[in-house]
């Protein structure tokens, strides 16, 4: 939290000194050139441009640090919804392939009235010989690094779904969404 406050307050300072320098440019300009502005039409004084900056601090301020809570609490609801167990009434048990590998996935509820969720045991796992496999990430490459797979049982490489933020969660919303689809199947 303190480092949202932090990044809002260095993210209004820098908007207030652009702000500040933007309007220091037009005023020199306008004198240099002898023009006759707008502001000067308005009789707009070095404490009003202050008092711009000010509100344009305190703004942006508002702005980033709530921009700013609104991420962590994100991720605290990410953290919080992906602390689950394994479900125990109702459960279905399947072996599924998503993003080339296979995954050991249970279905169900952590009590009778709940609703039914998915809940990856073990992967992932080598489609060919079913051996939990290894994340690896080789670094040093033209390209950067390079993350994949790797079977340590019979040395397959997968490609891993680099474009994933978290690979389990993303492979229990597709199951999910499988039953959720099978369901609406069966009651039509």
């Amino acid at each position: 939290m303190k480092e949202g406050l932090l990044k809002s307050v260095i993210a209004g300072i820098i908007s207030t000194i652009i702000v500040q320098v933007i309007m220091f440019l037009i005023s020199s300009i306008m004198k240099t050139y002898g023009l006759i502005s707008i502001f000067d039409l308005l009789q707009l004084q070095l404490p009003v441009w202050s008092t711009l900056a000010i509100v344009v601090f305190v703004t942006s301020t508002i702005a980033f640090y709530s921009r700013s809570l609104a991420v962590n609490r994100q991720k605290k609801q990410k953290l919080i919804s992906k602390v689950r167990s394994e479900p125990r009434y109702d459960v279905y048990e399947a072996t599924i392939g998503a993003f080339d590998v296979d995954w050991h996935v249970l279905y169900g509820s952590a009590t009778h009235d709940s609703e039914p969720y998915a809940f990856v045991e073990s992967g992932p796992l080598c489609p060919k010989c079913q051996y939990e496999m290894d994340k690896i990430i080789e670094k040093g490459t033209l390209r950067g690094e390079k993350v994949f797979w790797h079977c340590l049982n019979c040395g397959k490489t997968y490609p891993y779904p680099e474009h994933i933020d978290d690979v389990e969660e993303a492979v229990e919303k597709l199951v999910e969404a499988d039953f959720r689809r099978k369901k609406r199947r069966r009651t039509r």
